[in-house]
């Protein structure tokens, strides 16, 4: 008799919980993986959503100047206002940026989680005014530029060329 094993018995026990040992490590790491992906997916959607209200916001004031005379344009450093021909109105309001239409007014928000928002004026001399108009001058502005900065940080800012009636992308 032999002491060896028989070699068409099976696997032993040992052998069998390292297959299972292997099995169960390449599963975890699977499942790691898996967790990594859906939870950068989930931060890239909110990134986009941030982008995409960003950009709804500067499309909609790009339009509304392109449609307004710009000498009915108001702004302190905070809110913008265009008084024709629908009075409108761009400010911050608890922590969303709001456009604000018409008589009775419509608050529609475009962003949530703003810290700050702001607006400056350009005269045709080159010169930023965070006040229009600047006092008595019935000048034209050259150019707006707004300014978003959101709870998380990120600002984004966007210049609209009025004497061109191409706002700058």
């Amino acid at each position: 008799m032999t002491a060896g094993r028989d070699r068409e018995a099976g696997v032993t026990l040992i052998e069998m919980l390292v297959a299972v040992a292997l099995c169960g490590l390449i599963g975890v790491a699977g499942f790691t993986m898996l967790d990594t992906i859906l939870r950068a997916n989930s931060r890239a959607e909110a990134a986009m959503e941030r982008v995409a209200a960003l950009d709804l916001a500067f499309s909609l004031l790009r339009r509304d100047l392109l449609e307004t005379d710009a000498g009915a344009l108001r702004l302190n450093d905070t809110t913008l206002t265009l008084s024709e021909p629908t009075p409108l109105t761009y400010s911050l309001g608890e922590g969303t940026l709001l456009r604000t239409v018409g008589e009775p007014p419509l608050d529609q928000r475009l962003i949530r989680d703003v810290a700050r928002v702001g607006f400056r004026v350009l005269d045709i001399a080159s010169v930023w005014h965070l006040d229009w108009p600047n006092g008595d001058d019935p000048a034209v502005p050259a150019a707006i530029e707004m300014t978003v900065e959101t709870g998380t940080g990120e600002t984004a800012t966007r210049l609209f060329h009025m004497l061109s009636g191409d706002p700058a992308q």
